[in-house]
């Protein structure tokens, strides 16, 4: 949570635009308490919604690399648990993460592209996925992408 509370410091002449702030920036135990009540599922839901309602905004001349991650210290040796992967897209123009996939293991992040892809209405860069080495089976013509 520290890093929320450094952004919202650095930020709060920002942030002061949009929000009441009486006692200033929350500290990180209040965003912790906030964060706790949350749904998971309808903060991925809303965050979804969200992006896809600026996709206009961010489809004109937009880089969008795709990229595999794996999460430090995730793994659990105890139970024989490999590190969780994730495939991520990002927004060069807005900066931003527009979604992730957990893949099962590094091998497989390729494969999830196509998945990714469709998750974010991004099928149109199924073209530059092919030229970067997608596998065959999960690639499409130039005429089947247009």
């Amino acid at each position: 949570m520290g890093i929320i509370v450094d952004f919202a410091q650095d930020k709060e002449v920002w942030l002061r635009e949009f929000l009441e702030l009486p006692n200033g920036i929350p500290s990180h135990d209040t965003f912790a308490r906030v964060f706790q009540l949350l749904d998971p599922e309808e903060l991925r839901l809303g965050y979804q919604k969200w992006i896809r309602g600026i996709q206009p905004v961010l489809a004109d001349r937009d880089i969008v690399p795709i990229d595999g991650k794996a999460m430090r210290r995730s793994h659990d040796r105890a139970q024989k648990k490999s590190a969780v992967h994730l495939l991520q897209a990002w927004s060069v123009k807005a900066g931003l993460v527009l979604g992730r996939r957990v893949v099962a293991g590094k091998s497989n992040e390729i494969l999830e592209i196509p998945a990714l892809l469709k998750l974010l209405s991004l099928e149109r860069l199924h073209r530059d996925c092919r030229r970067a080495g997608l596998p065959a089976a999960h690639r499409r013509s130039d005429r089947e992408a247009a």
